[in-house]
Protein backbone atom coordinates (compact mmCIF):
# COMPACT_ATOMS: atom_id res chain seq x y z
CA UNK A 1 0.00 0.00 0.00
CA UNK A 2 2.92 2.34 0.57
CA UNK A 3 3.68 2.36 -3.16
CA UNK A 4 0.00 2.88 -3.98
CA UNK A 5 -0.26 5.90 -1.70
CA UNK A 6 2.93 7.34 -3.16
CA UNK A 7 1.46 7.11 -6.66
CA UNK A 8 -1.83 8.50 -5.37
CA UNK A 9 -0.02 11.53 -3.97
CA UNK A 10 1.53 12.13 -7.41
CA UNK A 11 -1.94 11.78 -8.94
CA UNK A 12 -3.28 14.48 -6.61
CA UNK A 13 -0.32 16.77 -7.28
CA UNK A 14 -1.05 16.57 -11.00
CA UNK A 15 -4.50 17.91 -10.22
CA UNK A 16 -2.87 21.01 -8.79
CA UNK A 17 -4.14 20.66 -5.23
CA UNK A 18 -2.93 22.90 -2.45
CA UNK A 19 -0.87 21.53 0.43
CA UNK A 20 -3.95 21.58 2.65
CA UNK A 21 -6.14 19.74 0.10
CA UNK A 22 -3.41 17.19 -0.53
CA UNK A 23 -3.15 16.45 3.18
CA UNK A 24 -6.97 16.28 3.41
CA UNK A 25 -7.35 13.63 0.69
CA UNK A 26 -4.41 11.51 1.82
CA UNK A 27 -5.46 11.54 5.49
CA UNK A 28 -9.05 10.49 4.81
CA UNK A 29 -7.97 7.82 2.38
CA UNK A 30 -5.46 6.27 4.76
CA UNK A 31 -7.92 6.41 7.66
CA UNK A 32 -10.57 4.71 5.52
CA UNK A 33 -8.24 1.78 4.93
CA UNK A 34 -7.30 1.73 8.61
CA UNK A 35 -10.85 1.76 9.96
CA UNK A 36 -12.40 -0.65 7.44
CA UNK A 37 -9.47 -3.03 6.83
CA UNK A 38 -10.20 -2.45 3.17
CA UNK A 39 -8.15 -3.95 0.32
CA UNK A 40 -7.89 -2.96 -3.33
CA UNK A 41 -9.97 -5.98 -4.36
CA UNK A 42 -12.87 -4.52 -2.38
CA UNK A 43 -13.10 -1.74 -4.96
CA UNK A 44 -14.10 -4.12 -7.72
CA UNK A 45 -17.61 -4.71 -6.42
CA UNK A 46 -20.26 -2.20 -5.34
CA UNK A 47 -21.77 -4.37 -2.60
CA UNK A 48 -18.35 -5.15 -1.19
CA UNK A 49 -17.53 -1.47 -1.00
CA UNK A 50 -20.90 -0.70 0.61
CA UNK A 51 -20.05 -3.13 3.42
CA UNK A 52 -16.76 -1.33 4.01
CA UNK A 53 -18.37 2.11 3.89
CA UNK A 54 -21.02 0.93 6.36
CA UNK A 55 -18.20 0.68 8.91
CA UNK A 56 -17.59 4.40 8.44
CA UNK A 57 -21.33 5.07 8.74
CA UNK A 58 -21.36 3.15 12.02
CA UNK A 59 -18.58 5.29 13.50
CA UNK A 60 -19.45 8.02 15.99
CA UNK A 61 -18.72 10.94 13.66
CA UNK A 62 -20.91 13.58 12.04
CA UNK A 63 -22.66 13.09 8.72
CA UNK A 64 -20.35 15.71 7.30
CA UNK A 65 -17.36 13.59 8.34
CA UNK A 66 -18.89 10.48 6.77
CA UNK A 67 -19.52 12.41 3.56
CA UNK A 68 -15.88 13.54 3.47
CA UNK A 69 -14.69 9.93 3.58
CA UNK A 70 -16.89 9.01 0.61
CA UNK A 71 -15.78 12.07 -1.33
CA UNK A 72 -12.11 11.20 -0.81
CA UNK A 73 -12.62 7.56 -1.74
CA UNK A 74 -14.32 8.55 -4.98
CA UNK A 75 -11.19 10.48 -5.93
CA UNK A 76 -9.05 7.51 -4.89
CA UNK A 77 -11.22 5.36 -7.14
CA UNK A 78 -10.50 7.72 -10.07
CA UNK A 79 -6.83 7.15 -9.38
CA UNK A 80 -7.28 3.36 -9.41
CA UNK A 81 -9.02 3.60 -12.79
CA UNK A 82 -6.14 5.65 -14.18
CA UNK A 83 -3.76 2.96 -12.93
CA UNK A 84 -5.90 0.27 -14.64
CA UNK A 85 -6.45 -1.48 -11.31
CA UNK A 86 -10.23 -1.20 -11.62
CA UNK A 87 -12.51 -0.23 -14.51
CA UNK A 88 -15.53 1.49 -12.95
CA UNK A 89 -15.96 4.05 -10.18
CA UNK A 90 -18.86 2.38 -8.38
CA UNK A 91 -18.26 4.59 -5.32
CA UNK A 92 -20.16 7.31 -7.19
CA UNK A 93 -23.24 5.08 -6.99
CA UNK A 94 -23.15 5.25 -3.18
CA UNK A 95 -25.23 8.09 -1.77
CA UNK A 96 -23.61 10.11 1.02
CA UNK A 97 -25.57 10.93 4.19
CA UNK A 98 -27.46 14.21 4.20
CA UNK A 99 -25.57 17.14 5.66
CA UNK A 100 -27.08 20.33 7.03
CA UNK A 101 -25.05 23.07 5.39
CA UNK A 102 -23.89 25.70 7.86
CA UNK A 103 -24.28 29.32 6.81
CA UNK A 104 -21.03 31.30 6.63
CA UNK A 105 -20.47 33.72 9.50
CA UNK A 106 -18.95 37.03 8.35
CA UNK A 107 -16.95 39.09 10.82
CA UNK A 108 -18.92 41.96 12.34
CA UNK A 109 -17.57 45.52 12.60
CA UNK A 110 -17.13 45.24 16.36
CA UNK A 111 -15.21 41.99 15.94
CA UNK A 112 -12.85 43.59 13.43
CA UNK A 113 -12.05 46.32 15.94
CA UNK A 114 -11.52 43.67 18.62
CA UNK A 115 -9.21 41.75 16.29
CA UNK A 116 -6.96 44.74 15.59
CA UNK A 117 -6.87 45.70 19.27
CA UNK A 118 -5.97 42.10 20.16
CA UNK A 119 -3.07 42.18 17.67
CA UNK A 120 -1.74 45.39 19.27
CA UNK A 121 -1.95 43.90 22.77
CA UNK A 122 -0.58 40.45 21.94
CA UNK A 123 2.45 41.44 19.83
CA UNK A 124 4.80 44.37 19.67
CA UNK A 125 6.60 46.32 16.97
CA UNK A 126 7.22 44.41 13.73
CA UNK A 127 5.22 41.29 14.59
CA UNK A 128 2.18 43.39 15.45
CA UNK A 129 2.59 45.33 12.19
CA UNK A 130 2.98 42.15 10.13
CA UNK A 131 0.01 40.42 11.74
CA UNK A 132 -2.20 43.46 11.31
CA UNK A 133 -1.34 43.51 7.61
CA UNK A 134 -2.12 39.79 7.37
CA UNK A 135 -5.63 40.49 8.68
CA UNK A 136 -6.05 43.53 6.42
CA UNK A 137 -4.96 41.53 3.38
CA UNK A 138 -7.41 38.73 4.15
CA UNK A 139 -10.24 41.26 4.58
CA UNK A 140 -9.45 43.09 1.34
CA UNK A 141 -8.85 40.06 -0.88
CA UNK A 142 -10.43 36.65 -1.31
CA UNK A 143 -7.09 34.86 -0.81
CA UNK A 144 -7.00 31.45 0.78
CA UNK A 145 -4.53 30.82 3.57
CA UNK A 146 -2.10 28.87 1.36
CA UNK A 147 -2.25 31.54 -1.36
CA UNK A 148 -1.50 34.36 1.07
CA UNK A 149 1.40 32.41 2.57
CA UNK A 150 2.96 31.90 -0.87
CA UNK A 151 2.45 35.51 -1.96
CA UNK A 152 5.68 37.24 -2.96
CA UNK A 153 6.54 40.92 -3.17
CA UNK A 154 6.93 40.62 -6.94
CA UNK A 155 3.28 39.50 -7.15
CA UNK A 156 2.07 42.93 -5.98
CA UNK A 157 1.31 45.72 -8.45
CA UNK A 158 -0.30 49.14 -8.05
CA UNK A 159 -3.83 47.87 -8.64
CA UNK A 160 -3.84 44.11 -8.23
CA UNK A 161 -2.24 40.95 -6.89
CA UNK A 162 -1.14 38.12 -9.14
CA UNK A 163 -1.83 34.71 -7.63
CA UNK A 164 0.44 31.95 -8.92
CA UNK A 165 -2.35 29.45 -9.18
CA UNK A 166 -2.01 25.80 -8.14
CA UNK A 167 -5.63 24.94 -8.96
CA UNK A 168 -6.17 26.15 -12.52
CA UNK A 169 -2.58 26.02 -13.74
CA UNK A 170 -2.62 29.68 -14.73
CA UNK A 171 -2.10 32.93 -12.89
CA UNK A 172 -5.09 34.79 -11.49
CA UNK A 173 -5.55 38.52 -11.04
CA UNK A 174 -7.10 39.89 -7.84
CA UNK A 175 -8.06 43.54 -8.12
CA UNK A 176 -7.55 45.55 -4.94
CA UNK A 177 -9.80 48.21 -3.41
CA UNK A 178 -8.30 51.71 -3.55
CA UNK A 179 -8.77 52.11 0.21
CA UNK A 180 -6.36 49.23 0.85
CA UNK A 181 -3.54 50.42 -1.42
CA UNK A 182 -1.91 53.02 0.92
CA UNK A 183 -1.54 50.46 3.75
CA UNK A 184 -0.12 47.88 1.37
CA UNK A 185 2.31 50.32 -0.23
CA UNK A 186 3.57 51.49 3.17
CA UNK A 187 4.07 47.87 4.29
CA UNK A 188 6.09 47.13 1.14
CA UNK A 189 8.33 50.14 1.80
CA UNK A 190 8.90 49.35 5.49
CA UNK A 191 9.70 45.67 4.80
CA UNK A 192 11.82 46.24 1.71
CA UNK A 193 14.86 43.94 1.61
CA UNK A 194 13.70 41.65 4.43
CA UNK A 195 12.30 38.75 2.39
CA UNK A 196 11.04 37.85 -1.07
CA UNK A 197 7.76 36.84 0.55
CA UNK A 198 5.13 39.40 1.50
CA UNK A 199 4.62 37.82 4.92
CA UNK A 200 7.67 36.26 6.51
CA UNK A 201 8.94 34.62 9.68
CA UNK A 202 11.53 35.99 12.11
CA UNK A 203 14.14 34.26 9.95
CA UNK A 204 12.87 36.12 6.86
CA UNK A 205 11.54 32.87 5.39
CA UNK A 206 8.04 32.11 4.17
CA UNK A 207 5.64 31.98 7.09
CA UNK A 208 4.37 28.44 7.68
CA UNK A 209 0.77 27.22 7.71
CA UNK A 210 1.24 26.20 11.34
CA UNK A 211 2.48 29.69 12.24
CA UNK A 212 -0.46 31.28 10.42
CA UNK A 213 -2.92 29.07 12.31
CA UNK A 214 -1.16 29.99 15.57
CA UNK A 215 -1.62 33.70 14.82
CA UNK A 216 -5.37 33.24 14.43
CA UNK A 217 -5.57 31.12 17.57
CA UNK A 218 -3.76 33.82 19.57
CA UNK A 219 -6.01 36.56 18.21
CA UNK A 220 -9.12 34.47 18.87
CA UNK A 221 -8.05 33.96 22.47
CA UNK A 222 -7.02 37.57 23.08
CA UNK A 223 -10.12 39.07 21.42
CA UNK A 224 -12.44 36.46 22.97
CA UNK A 225 -14.08 35.63 19.64
CA UNK A 226 -15.76 32.23 19.44
CA UNK A 227 -15.05 31.53 15.75
CA UNK A 228 -12.01 32.94 13.98
CA UNK A 229 -9.96 31.41 11.20
CA UNK A 230 -8.55 32.44 7.83
CA UNK A 231 -11.51 31.10 5.85
CA UNK A 232 -13.92 33.25 7.86
CA UNK A 233 -12.02 36.23 6.44
CA UNK A 234 -12.81 34.92 2.95
CA UNK A 235 -16.53 34.74 3.77
CA UNK A 236 -16.34 38.25 5.21
CA UNK A 237 -14.74 39.59 2.04
CA UNK A 238 -17.46 38.03 -0.12
CA UNK A 239 -20.24 39.34 2.08
CA UNK A 240 -18.84 42.89 2.23
CA UNK A 241 -18.46 42.96 -1.56
CA UNK A 242 -22.14 42.11 -2.00
CA UNK A 243 -23.20 44.56 0.73
CA UNK A 244 -21.35 47.33 -1.09
CA UNK A 245 -23.59 46.80 -4.12
CA UNK A 246 -21.15 44.93 -6.36
CA UNK A 247 -22.89 42.25 -8.41
CA UNK A 248 -22.65 38.53 -7.72
CA UNK A 249 -21.24 38.04 -11.23
CA UNK A 250 -18.30 40.36 -10.48
CA UNK A 251 -17.68 38.57 -7.19
CA UNK A 252 -17.75 35.21 -8.96
CA UNK A 253 -15.03 36.37 -11.36
CA UNK A 254 -13.02 37.88 -8.49
CA UNK A 255 -13.20 34.58 -6.58
CA UNK A 256 -12.55 32.63 -9.77
CA UNK A 257 -15.57 30.37 -9.36
CA UNK A 258 -16.73 28.55 -12.49
CA UNK A 259 -20.26 28.23 -11.09
CA UNK A 260 -22.10 31.18 -9.56
CA UNK A 261 -23.88 28.75 -7.21
CA UNK A 262 -20.50 28.16 -5.55
CA UNK A 263 -20.11 31.91 -5.02
CA UNK A 264 -23.55 32.18 -3.42
CA UNK A 265 -22.50 29.72 -0.69
CA UNK A 266 -19.94 32.25 0.54
CA UNK A 267 -22.47 34.96 1.16
CA UNK A 268 -24.19 35.84 4.42
CA UNK A 269 -24.78 39.43 5.39
CA UNK A 270 -23.79 40.89 8.74
CA UNK A 271 -26.51 41.31 11.37
CA UNK A 272 -25.92 45.07 11.48
CA UNK A 273 -26.28 45.37 7.70
CA UNK A 274 -29.44 43.25 7.72
CA UNK A 275 -30.94 45.46 10.42
CA UNK A 276 -30.11 48.65 8.51
CA UNK A 277 -31.54 47.33 5.25
CA UNK A 278 -34.74 46.00 6.81
CA UNK A 279 -35.40 49.38 8.45
CA UNK A 280 -35.78 50.77 4.92
CA UNK A 281 -38.42 48.19 3.99
CA UNK A 282 -42.02 49.24 3.50
CA UNK A 283 -44.91 47.54 1.75
CA UNK A 284 -46.61 50.69 0.45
Amino acid sequence: MKEIFSKYQTFLLRRGLSERSLEYYLWHCKKFFEYTKCQIKDFWNLEQFRKKYDKIIARNISNEGKKKYLKCMRIFWDFLIEENLIFENVARKVKPPKVQLALPIPVEDTEIRDIFQAVSRRWSWMLAYRNRMIIETFLNTWLRRSELINLKRCDISKSHITVRCWKWWKDRIVYLPVSFLPSLEEYLIRTDGVSEYLFFSLRSKKISIRAMSKIFEEIKKEARIDILHAHRMRHTYASRVIESGISLAVLRDQLWHSNIATTSRYIAVRNKYREEEMRKFRIL
